[in-house]
Order: structure tokens, then sequence, then C-alpha cells
């Protein structure tokens, strides 16, 4: 008789429980997952690069519940087995940092993007469509290019790092500059120091052909690893620079490319490395 009561009072528990499971409650998803500053990899798949070459896409993306934007998306090229340095920026034509821009929809973790690009062959602009997935700290997807260059290919991005602290090394320098670009290059040693917190980078050159001076802090834009600074020096010579904190790129840990910024013949030049102390 014990025995059927205690059976009755379990079957009337369930019964005002309504017998159902408890079901996990997933885990929340960030309300701007795509917020930050990224660099992208893509590989094409239509015409596959060498293995030891890749294109690179920097963008610091700011997102607006579904809409996703960047007015500046920096672009690279890697290739391991050719070039001096491995990493060249918009490959050997050169083009000004922030020449391009990005639009999405985010719907979740999915990102549906297009890209407006320079240096598209024989015309000024050409069109980048992707759509990619964030898992685990990364999106990865395809990505489509329409124009005079015809494209596709895939694509994985992983959030930029982190620049600061003193980064020394020999940068060319010009020391006979003009209207046109440069007439003599001179070898300068470079300590730079970076605060990317604060936008601000202070930057410090000494040598024998420019003598010594100390810049005062410049903000400059960072836009996912690539970033661009100036100082007061004769002729106002500015860089761009290219952040490569675990060496995957530049072949040096912790190193900064430098590339000539200023208008003319050698806007894009190559003027040396620098690494972090």
């Amino acid at each position: 008789m014990k025995k059927c009561l205690a059976l009755c009072f379990l079957l009337f528990l369930t019964a005002c429980s309504g017998g159902t499971t408890a079901t996990p409650t997933p885990a929340p998803v960030a309300s701007t997952p795509f917020q930050g500053s990224w660099e992208v990899e893509a590989v094409s798949t239509v015409a596959p690069p060498p293995a030891s070459s890749v294109r690179l896409f920097e963008a610091s993306l700011v997102q607006s519940e579904m809409q996703v934007d960047s007015t500046q998306v920096a672009e690279f090229y890697y290739n391991a087995t050719g070039w001096t340095p491995p990493v060249q920026l918009c490959g050997e034509d050169g083009c000004p940092i922030g020449s391009t821009s990005l639009t999405g929809t985010a719907t979740g973790t999915s990102l549906s993007f297009s890209v407006a690009l320079n240096e598209c062959g024989t015309i000024p602009t050409c069109s980048c469509q992707g759509k990619g997935t964030l898992a685990n700290g990364t999106i990865s997807g395809t990505f489509t290019i329409t124009g005079s260059e015809s494209d596709a290919g895939t694509f994985t991005a992983i959030p930029a790092s982190t620049l600061s602290g003193v980064y020394t090394g020999t940068l060319t320098t010009c020391i006979a500059p003009k209207a046109s670009g440069c007439t003599s290059f001179g070898s300068d040693k470079a300590s730079v120091t970076f605060s990317q917190s604060s936008t601000t980078i202070t930057t410090t050159l000494s040598g024998t052909d420019n003598g010594t001076f100390t810049s005062t802090p410049v903000e400059n834009p960072f836009v996912g690893n690539a970033f661009s600074f100036s100082t007061p020096i004769p002729g106002g010579a500015s860089w761009y620079g290219y952040y490569d904190q675990t060496g995957k790129y530049t072949g040096v840990k912790n190193s900064v490319l430098v590339f000539a910024g200023n208008a003319g013949p050698s806007s894009g030049m190559f003027m040396g490395l620098l690494e972090g102390n």
C-alpha cells in the first residue's frame, strides 16, 4: 500500500510539471560580432596562385545592428618566393591605404558584403562580393571579383593584432625631395614608438643624412594591421606600415614593414623593416 501511495505521489508531481525536460539556453551571440579590426587572407580558386602567395586585406569594421561598414580597406600582396620584402603594398603598382571601402549586412554570425577595390587592371576600380560566417573568432567564406579583373575564391579573416611599443631599424629616407618624388635617398636609423589605444604615434629618427630630430605626437589611422605615419623632416616625409605580430608574412616576429607614402615615383617603395624591442 505504501509503495502504491508513493508511486501515485510521483505521478502527481510529474503531471503538475507537465512532464517536460528543461532545454539548455544557447550561448548568447554578441550584438555586434563583426565590430573591430580584421586581417583577411584571400586565395583564388579560379587561377590559384603559388602556394607561397596570398592576397591580404586589412579592414576596421563598424557594426550598427545589421549594418556593417568600413570606409578604409588596405590591400597587400604576399609572395614568399620572389619579392623583397615578401609583403608588397597593393602589389608592385602601389596605392594609398584607405582607398577602398566595404559595406555589408550581418544576420547573426553571417555576413554578406561588397568591397570597392583599386588597382584593377585597366580601370580604376572593380567590385568584390562575399559571404562569410563567424565561428570561434574567425570569419570564413567565399568571394567573387567582377570588373576588368575577374576572380573568385575563399577567404579567412582573423582579428588584427594590437600594435604598441618601441620599434627600431634602418629606414631609407629622402634627402632631396621634389614635387614629383625624390631625387636622392639616404639611410637613417629609426626609433618609432607606437600606441594604438590612443591612435597616437610618436616618431624619432636620427642619422647623418637628415640630422637628428624628434617629432611631436601625431594621430594617424589604423586599418587592420595597416597604418600610416609621418614626421616633420624636410619634405614632410610620410610612410605606410604593415604590422606582423607572428612573423607569418614578414618572416620576423613583432615587425613592421615600412613603405614610402609621399606622392610621386617613390610612393609605395619599400623603405625598411622595424623590429619590436
